[in-house]
């Protein structure tokens, strides 16, 4: 075979090759090249190319492509090539999309977002990790000595949590609105990796036991 005819035959094949990753998918929508679409997403075009070949793609890349393209993380984590493109807020994907959500983000106040940040580490994330380490160890001794003890919990838990939407509505009428998940996903646990980062990097965890305390959460197996 001529050398012109294998190069002919090599760009067939590659035309025709099975798509492995939905980033491919979005790429060649969006009409760039590989490198083109890296420096978009400030990655490399080796880490795009291993995604693009079966890699799994990282929380973290999918949230910058998800960022710079308006397309839905959950659609990028999922890699489903033939579920339909949507958008962060669930709408159809389209080329007219994509630009919308990258332009509102930079409308907003770097004070505020930073003010935001530090609100929802020291008032939301940060107490959610300390009620996962304590109950953590409580419930395993329980479940013990008890292996009904753990269902008793999440029946209290519910009960908790249901006088908690009846006395605040507003909060109810708005996770009315979410769809139901069962279960834990991959983007699930990628998300919490970036809330144990995000209470990492707060300013106000005191100094003699900063140090330690975010060894703890960086210590495998902690979440």
């Amino acid at each position: 075979m001529q050398v012109h005819e294998l190069r002919i035959e090599l760009r067939i094949m590659a035309r025709t090759k099975p798509v492995k990753s939905v980033v491919e998918v979005l790429r060649r929508k969006l009409g760039l090249h590989q490198d083109e679409f890296a420096e978009r997403v400030t990655l490399s075009r080796r880490t795009l190319q291993n995604i693009e070949y079966g890699t799994p793609l990282s929380w973290k890349n999918a949230r910058a492509i998800s960022l710079q393209f308006n397309i839905s993380a959950d659609w990028l984590m999922a890699n489903d090539p033939s579920a339909p493109m949507v958008t962060e807020t669930g709408e159809p994907w389209s080329l007219k999309t994509q630009g919308k959500l990258p332009r509102a983000l930079k409308a907003v106040d770097p004070a505020f977002s930073k003010a935001l940040f530090t609100l929802v580490s020291e008032k939301v994330i940060a107490p959610l990790l300390e009620d996962y380490l304590k109950f953590k160890t409580s419930l395993s001794v329980a479940a013990l000595i008890d292996p009904k003890a753990t269902v008793r919990w999440h029946t209290f838990q519910n009960k908790a949590w249901s006088e908690f939407l009846k006395a605040n509505p507003a909060v109810a009428e708005g996770l009315s609105k979410e769809p139901v998940k069962e279960g834990l996903s991959r983007a699930d646990l990628e998300s919490i990796k970036d809330d144990v980062e995000m209470v990492i990097q707060m300013p106000t965890l005191p100094g003699e036991e900063t140090a330690k305390s975010r060894e703890q959460l960086r210590r495998p197996g902690r979440c």
